[in-house]
C-alpha cells in the first residue's frame, strides 16, 4: 500500500473547501451558536484546536462569515482568536515547591484581519487583594510564582485558589483600526500544597499518597491483603538492577490519561499518578483520589475513597487491564504486548440519500484488544480528485474490540462521487504522543467507496484506486 499517497489524495480532493452542510450558518439560530461559540472559545480557550470535530465547524464557519461582510463576527474573533488560558503548573506542590501559574495565549482562530493584543494578568490568592503578576500578549505565554507576590498565602500548606483578570489593549499597525481595550475575567484556578517536613497525614498529600496506605485487594480482588505501596515494591523491586525501587507520584486531572494532548481542566476528578521505568518499560498507573468541584464559593478540593483507574503503558496504550495484570505486562516484551488495531473496509462506509443531498456513515473497528484513545480520522467527499470537494477530519475513541460510527452529510451534484476514510492511530491529537501502539496493520486503515458507480465516467473506480493505493469499490 503507498500510504504517501493517501494524504496527497486527501489534500487534492479538498484542496478547495466547500460548504458543510452541518456547520454554523451566518443567519438565523446557526449565526447565533456561532456567536456562542466565539464566546466560549474567548472564556476557556475550547476548542483548543480548529483542525478537527467542532473546531474545525467554529473555524470553517468564521471564515465563511467574514467573507460575507459579518462586522459582529469578525470583532468577536479577532477578541477570542488568541484565548488566555491559565493553569497551574502542577496540581499539588510542596511549600518547599510550590505550584505556579502557567499563562498561555495560543493562536487558535486563523483570521484575514488578526489584530494583537498586550496587556497584564491581574490575580488574588485566597482573597488577598488583587495585584498585576506578569505581563502577556497574543500568541505569548508566562509562568508567574505566586509564593513571590503573595508571601504569605501563596505557599503555606493548604488548598488555595486564585481568581484572575486580563486587562487587554488591541492594536493593529492599520491606522484605519482604532485601539481598544478590555477587561476579562479569567476563569479561577486552584492548586493545593503541602509540607513535606510534616508528619501530618491529613493534609492535601491524601490526593496523593492516600491510596499506598489501602489494601492492594479493595483495588483487585486478585492482589493480596497487603498495603498497596508493599505490593508494587514487591512487584518492582525484582525489575530494578540496583537501589530500590521508585515510583514518582503527581497529582493530576483524570480526564488527562483519555484527553487530547496537552489538555487539562480546571476541575473535575483528580488521581494519584505514579510513574516508574523498570527495565526501561514506562507505565503509569491512575488511581482516583477525589474531585475539584466548582461551586458558588470558588473552586473545592474534595478527598474520596481511592479507586484504580487505569494502567497506561508505553507502546501499549491507557487502559492496559487490571491492576492485577502489571506483573505480566512488566515480563511482555514490546513486540508480544497486546495493542489496539484500527481497521476502515470499503464495506465500513454507508453512503445513503439522493445525490443532491445524504449522509455517509464510517464504521471505525479496533481489531485490537485495547481501547483505542484519539484516533484521527481524516474523510474527504469529492466528485473525482481533480473536483472541488470538502474534508472534515475527527478524533475519536475506539473501544476494544469494538468500533465507531462517525456520519456526516454528503452532497454528490453530478450524481456521482466518492468518499475516502484514513484512520492514524499516531497523531499530535493522542493522550501521550508517541505513546499510542503502533497500528500492526497499517495497510487496512484506509478505504474508499464510490456513490452510484455506474453513473460515473468509465474507468473512475481505477483512478480513485491507483490515486489512493488502497482498496475500494
Amino acid at each position: 500500500m503507498r500510504l504517501a499517497a493517501v494524504p496527497l489524495l486527501l489534500t487534492t480532493l479538498a484542496s478547495s473547501v466547500g460548504a458543510v452542510p452541518q456547520q454554523p450558518s451566518s443567519s438565523g439560530d446557526g449565526r447565533v451558536a456561532l456567536l456562542r461559540g466565539l464566546e466560549r472559545l474567548m472564556v476557556t480557550g475550547e476548542p483548543r484546536d480548529v483542525a478537527h470535530d467542532d473546531g474545525e465547524l467554529l473555524q470553517q464557519a468564521v471564515t465563511d462569515a467574514i467573507q460575507h461582510g459579518d462586522t459582529e463576527v469578525e470583532r468577536l474573533a479577532v477578541r477570542a482568536a488568541s484565548p488566555i488560558v491559565v493553569r497551574t503548573t502542577r496540581l499539588l506542590g510542596t511549600v518547599q515547591s510550590p505550584p505556579a501559574l502557567e499563562i498561555v495565549a495560543t493562536p487558535i482562530l486563523t483570521l484575514p484581519n488578526a489584530i494583537p493584543y498586550q496587556g497584564e494578568i491581574d490575580a488574588s490568592v485566597d482573597g488577598e487583594r488583587s495585584i498585576p503578576v506578569t505581563e502577556i500578549k497574543s500568541g505569548g505565554r508566562a509562568e508567574v510564582r505566586l509564593d513571590v507576590p503573595f508571601p504569605r498565602v501563596a505557599g503555606m500548606p493548604g488548598f488555595h485558589r486564585v481568581a484572575l483578570r486580563a486587562r487587554l489593549t488591541f492594536s493593529s499597525r492599520d491606522a484605519r483600526v482604532t485601539p481598544w481595550t478590555e477587561t476579562r475575567e479569567l476563569p479561577s484556578v486552584s492548586y493545593a500544597v503541602y509540607d513535606e517536613s510534616s508528619t501530618a497525614t491529613n493534609d492535601a498529600r491524601a490526593f496523593l499518597f492516600g491510596h499506598l496506605r489501602v489494601s492492594a485487594r479493595h483495588f483487585d480482588a486478585d492482589l493480596p491483603d497487603v498495603p498497596l505501596a508493599r505490593w508494587l515494591d514487591r512487584t518492582l523491586r525484582p525489575r530494578v538492577e540496583k537501589g530500590e525501587p521508585t515510583t514518582h507520584w503527581m497529582a493530576q486531572f483524570c480526564d488527562e490519561r483519555t484527553s487530547e494532548a496537552g489538555s487539562r481542566p480546571r476541575a473535575g476528578a483528580v488521581c494519584a499518578v505514579g510513574y516508574f521505568g523498570p527495565s526501561g518499560v514506562i507505565v503509569q498507573l491512575w488511581f482516583r483520589t477525589g474531585r475539584i468541584d466548582v461551586t458558588e464559593e470558588g473552586l473545592v478540593w474534595v478527598p474520596e475513597e481511592p479507586t484504580f483507574q487505569a494502567i497506561s503503558m508505553h507502546e501499549g496504550g491507557s487502559d492496559m487491564g487490571r491492576l492485577s495484570n502489571l506483573p505480566t505486562l512488566l515480563n511482555t516484551s514490546a513486540e508480544s504486548r497486546a495493542r489496539g488495531d484500527v481497521s476502515v473496509t470499503p464495506a465500513d462506509i454507508i453512503i445513503t440519500g439522493e445525490g443532491t443531498g445524504g449522509s455517509a456513515t464510517i464504521t471505525l473497528r479496533n481489531q485490537g484488544s485495547v481501547t483505542l484513545r484519539r484516533v484521527l480520522v481524516n474523510i474527504a467527499v469529492a466528485q473525482n480528485p481533480a473536483d472541488r470537494g470538502f474534508s472534515r477530519s475527527f478524533v475519536v475513541d475506539v473501544p476494544a474490540n469494538g468500533s465507531e460510527d462517525i456520519t456526516l452529510p454528503v452532497a454528490f451534484p453530478a450524481g456521482y462521487g466518492v468518499v475516502v476514510a484514513m484512520a492514524m492511530q499516531i497523531s499530535e491529537h493522542g493522550t501521550f504522543p508517541g505513546w499510542s501502539s503502533f497500528d500492526p496493520t497499517p495497510e487496512d486503515a484506509v478505504a474508499f467507496r464510490v456513490f452510484n458507480a455506474k453513473g460515473a465516467p468509465p474507468g473512475f473506480v481505477n483512478t480513485i484506486r491507483e490515486e489512493c493505493g488502497c482498496r475500494g469499490w
